[in-house]
C-alpha cells in the first residue's frame, strides 16, 4: 500500500469510521463488484485451466487473503475474527498463511 493510499484510508477512518470504502452508485452498500472482479480475473486469465472451484480466485479470496496476511503480521485470531465480523473465532480456522505454511 502507497503512503498516499494509508494516509487515504487513515483519514476516511478518522472522519467517518462508519463509511463505505467502495459505496455504491447511491452511497450505499456496493453489491456489483464482484462482476467487475470477475471480469479482470477473467480478463487476465487467473482462472485459466482450473477445473476445481474450490481453486478458482473469486472476490472473497481477497478477503481470506486480508485475513492470512493479518495472521501473518501477528495479529491476534480475535482482533482478525472481529474484523471479519465472525460471531465464533473457529470461523477462521480456514485461514491460511499465505506463503502456503
Amino acid at each position: 500500500m502507497t503512503s498516499r493510499v494509508k494516509a487515504m484510508f487513515t483519514e476516511l477512518l478518522r472522519e467517518k469510521p462508519d463509511a463505505l470504502v467502495l459505496p455504491g452508485r447511491n452511497k450505499r452498500e456496493l453489491k456489483e463488484i464482484g462482476k467487475t472482479f470477475r471480469e479482470c480475473v477473467d480478463h487476465l486469465g487467473l482462472n485459466s485451466g482450473i477445473d476445481d472451484d474450490r481453486l478458482k480466485c473469486v472476490f472473497h479470496s481477497l478477503r481470506h487473503t486480508h485475513a492470512s496476511r493479518l495472521l501473518e503480521a501477528g495479529k491476534d485470531i480475535y482482533r482478525v475474527k472481529e474484523l471479519l465480523g465472525h460471531a465464533k473465532h473457529n470461523h477462521n480456522r480456514k485461514i491460511r498463511p499465505c506463503d502456503g505454511g
